[in-house]
């Protein structure tokens, strides 16, 4: 028969709760269980076994959990929740400068660029900027209507 202690808190109103204080105590309680083991418990020890993991020279950088190239020349825009693209226009200084944002940009924020900026080549290179702490890119000059048919060609 196996047996698991588990421990959980007892909260208990003691001095110190009452004046703002928390303590807890746990006290631990004992489940028994039947003979029935959990079958991926059980230990690799026979013919008829499983083998519960594999081996490390059997596992590929691209099978764990982040081993995928997302991020290096890749890039992704999520759309709001009412499925537009989050590209916005604004005004600045006064309302004497128009600027266009392309906002939610997930993974390679300078490829992304680089890619808008070879499908639009009338914006100047030097009317670009972008924000990779608060993951956005900055157009000078109105041209959300560009980018919306651009970005929703692809996304």
């Amino acid at each position: 028969m196996l047996q698991l202690r588990i421990q959980r808190p007892l909260l208990k109103k003691s001095a110190c709760s009452l004046m703002g204080m928390r303590t807890h105590r746990y006290h631990s309680t004992v489940i028994e269980q039947s003979s029935t083991v959990l079958p991926e418990a059980t230990e690799a020890s026979g013919k008829n076994s499983e083998i519960i993991f594999p081996r490390l020279t059997d596992i590929k950088a691209s099978d764990l959990i982040g081993g995928s190239s997302f991020g290096s020349g890749n890039y992704f825009i999520t759309r709001s929740s009412t499925g537009n693209l989050p590209v916005y226009s604004d005004y600045k200084a006064g309302g004497n400068k128009h600027v266009t944002e392309i906002r939610r940009i997930q993974g390679d924020i300078i490829q992304l660029r680089n890619d808008l900026q070879k499908k639009l080549p009338k914006i100047p290179l030097d009317n670009w900027k972008v924000l990779p702490q608060s993951k956005k890119i900055i157009i000078k000059g109105n041209v959300v209507m560009e980018i919306k048919q651009i970005l929703s060609s692809s996304f």
